[in-house]
């Protein structure tokens, strides 16, 4: 049973999330079999927590674990490009290019903090520390943040965050809304 101030946590997150989601009208046709299964746990999550509170903790584990089974692949793709950056700062610094050399070792250490992130969570959801797992989670999604406002190669995941799935949610249910409308006005013609 979840406790009530995580309860209310994880209410106030999902609700947040669906604030903040980006105003688009039209929701993204080309999500992958993972991203729709994570939008499929995360409305029977919502609907739990109304109906069936026992339920939404066995829920909430489903959503980390399709996130936790496709990190593996990027992990390894973020560890292998920082270590590849790493020998590309010590040839630079070899060559006394030590500007070059900054601006390397700075991407690198971004690549290689992401993929610390990432095994974290692996690590945390084997042994289902959700805490630990939300705040790894957290942790990726900043640094991921940062490399892409440094204009850095991203490693595209296949996992959606919990605030990318409720802007889907929010998406389509923006969709439906004015298909309903555009429905209602022809049945009024």
């Amino acid at each position: 049973m979840i406790k009530k101030t995580g309860l209310f946590f994880l209410c106030l997150f999902c609700c947040v999330g669906i604030a903040f989601a980006e105003k688009e009208d039209k929701p993204d046709k080309t999500l992958s079999k993972l991203q729709k299964q994570q939008i499929k746990v995360f409305v029977e999550l919502q609907k739990s927590m109304l109906n069936a509170p026992n339920k939404t903790n066995d829920l909430l584990k489903k959503s980390f674990e399709l996130i936790a089974e496709n990190s593996v692949d990027s992990y390894s793709e973020y560890a292998a490009y920082g270590q590849k950056l790493e020998d590309r700062v010590e040839s630079l610094l070899t060559e006394g290019k030590t500007k070059s050399a900054e601006k390397y070792s700075m991407a690198a250490s971004y690549y290689l903090k992401i993929a610390k992130e990432n095994k974290k969570m692996i690590r945390f959801f084997k042994n289902y520390d959700r805490n630990k797992f939300e705040t790894a989670l957290n942790s990726y999604l900043e640094i991921e943040s940062t490399i892409k406002k440094n204009n850095l190669k991203i490693i595209k995941r296949e996992w959606l965050s919990p605030k990318e799935v409720s802007e889907v949610v929010l998406q389509y249910m923006k969709a439906k809304k004015g298909n309903r409308k555009d429905n209602d006005k022809k049945e009024e013609k």
